[in-house]
């Protein structure tokens, strides 16, 4: 830019200023205030001049062809409203459109993923982990097999469902109520008699109205909303409907018609409208939540076959599945660490119950009484032997007091009644006092592990010990104790078949507790009778 031209707009600016200041004295108006009406005026011009007549921008007033515009929708609407309910039924909108446009084959293998299939497929199977591995299988093929256009596709679809429901879902009667007090919901008979109403009484409904036509993007097409509502209503009708009903939408929205009447209503030239449009992914966050629903139903199969697993032992080892035996190390502990939102708790309650239940049931009462006459009657082919057999009830005391002073640390006057009575009052809402119990609960958990351990050792040696005696037994000419034919008289019932029926216990005790620790003693293989 040359001087010249320079100095003259420099002096053009000086004028102008100088001719607003002016202006401003006289009227009282500032610069911002006239461009602000200058502004209005533009628009209310244009609001004149359209083919639209829904506001006289003179006397600021909204008119009945507005009314009779929305009108319209609304009658349109009532139709096929429930299907563009998406604040209620969401859910089964989007598993209808997976359904509608995912293949027959990914449609079968969703199927096959289903939580009821998937239940009797792995809980029946002989192998459970090779079903659980062929179901993760399954689950890869099925995501793998969403690519990126339907995706898209179903991504678009529903969004769309979405941006129109703002508008097919709108409360149209509220706000035409407003138009005429005589008309009801429901009779379309009635000839609506529309009134003339001022713009700032209807100002924030139009408001709203525009923003959600703002929300829907009128250059696409919605030819998959119209399969949609073809497929999930079965009526050719709606979908001339909906035609229709996009098509007012469309028009309502023109030259933005509806936001020019907001910004002179307001006063505000600047104004701009919301815009809700939905950009949900709702085939990832699909995937994501299909995938968590078949995890689930998977761990849910491991603990009901677990659960039958254990119950099966339980039945074995002590006819029964309830077994309730220790006073202070229980569930009620981890019902009041729950209630002061404290989970997980205490680890081991279950095989510390069966572990007392063992001792005091099988050992007590089954074992030490035929081991006791073995050691009082039998003749021994060693004093060895005998010191070995007598070491084995003394380990078999030993642990039943073990048990019983591990219960009585965890009562009120115990280490973990002590802090659960000391911080029982802020556990709920004070950290360290969380995080204290839960140190101590750590401790308790370690030394109920240790008891495990030491239990599975003892019944492995038992049950080794026994199975020594029933092999003696079964030889013509016994070894270890020399006169046990002679002495089997003595017992109580059919000796060899009692200690196989004890060894088995045995060997099912193990096989249970050894499923609430990593370690895994080995249990020596069943005896057999000698022919």
């Amino acid at each position: 830019m040359d001087d010249k031209n320079k100095k003259s707009n420099e002096t053009t600016d000086i004028q102008e200023t100088f001719i607003d200041k002016i202006i401003e004295v006289f009227t009282g108006l500032k610069s911002e205030d006239r461009i602000r009406s200058r502004k209005l005026k533009e628009i209310g011009k244009e609001l004149q001049q359209s083919k639209k007549k829904f506001y006289n921008y003179k006397k600021d007033t909204v008119l009945p062809a507005f009314s009779e515009a929305i009108y319209e929708i609304f009658r349109n609407s009532q139709s096929i409203a429930r299907y563009f309910d998406v604040k209620t039924h969401s859910k089964s909108i989007k598993e209808f459109l997976f359904d509608s446009f995912v293949t027959n084959k990914e449609r079968e293998v969703k199927d096959k993923l289903s939580k009821e299939k998937l239940k009797v497929f792995i809980i029946s199977s002989a192998d459970p982990n090779k079903s659980i591995q062929e179901v993760k299988d399954t689950l890869k093929q099925f995501v793998h097999s969403f690519d990126t256009k339907m995706v898209n596709k179903i991504n678009e679809t529903y969004n769309q469902i979405v941006n129109l429901s703002y508008l097919i879902s709108y409360d149209w009667y509220f706000v035409i109520h407003k138009f005429d007090s005589n008309i009801t919901e429901v009779n379309f008979d009635y000839k609506p008699s529309f009134e003339v109403l001022d713009g700032k009484y209807i100002a924030d409904d139009i408001t709203a109205i525009n923003d959600y036509l703002t929300s829907i993007n009128f250059n696409e097409d919605f030819d998959n909303v119209l399969t949609y509502l073809h497929q999930i209503s079965s009526d050719n009708s709606l979908s001339d409907i909906l035609k229709k009903i996009i098509h007012q939408l469309r028009t309502i929205k023109r030259d933005e018609y509806l936001t020019k009447m907001i910004k002179v209503i307001t006063k505000d030239p600047y104004f701009k409208p919301k815009n809700f449009a939905s950009k949900e992914k709702i085939v990832q966050d699909y995937i994501m939540t299909f995938q968590t629903e078949v995890r689930e139903t998977i761990e849910e199969c491991i603990r009901d076959i677990n659960k039958n697993k254990v119950n099966k032992l339980l039945l074995e080892v002590f006819n029964t599945t309830i077994i309730v035996r220790m006073k202070n190390y229980s569930a009620r502990i981890n019902e009041f660490l729950l209630s002061k939102g404290i989970g997980g708790g205490l680890k081991y309650v279950e095989p510390l119950n069966y572990i007392k239940a063992f001792m005091l049931d099988i050992c007590k009462g089954e074992i030490k009484p035929r081991i006791d006459l073995l050691i009082i009657k039998g003749t021994w082919e060693s004093n060895g032997l005998t010191s070995k057999y007598t070491q084995l009830l003394d380990n078999i005391n030993k642990m039943s007091a073990r048990v019983i002073e591990f219960d009585e640390k965890c009562s009120d006057e115990g280490t973990l009644g002590k802090d659960l009575k000391k911080y029982s009052g802020v556990l709920k809402h004070d950290k360290n006092a969380q995080t204290a119990v839960r140190r101590t609960i750590v401790s308790v958990d370690g030394e109920a592990q240790s008891i495990i351990i030491e239990c599975i050792n003892m019944t492995v040696d038992l049950g080794k010990s026994i199975k020594l005696l029933i092999e003696d037994y079964n030889t013509k000419i016994p070894k270890l104790i020399i006169n046990f034919h002679k002495i089997k008289w003595d017992f109580t019932g059919e000796f060899n078949a009692d200690m196989i029926t004890i060894y088995k216990k045995l060997s099912n005790m193990v096989a249970l507790l050894k499923r609430y620790v990593i370690e895994k003693p080995l249990m020596p293989v069943e005896p057999k009778k000698e022919d």
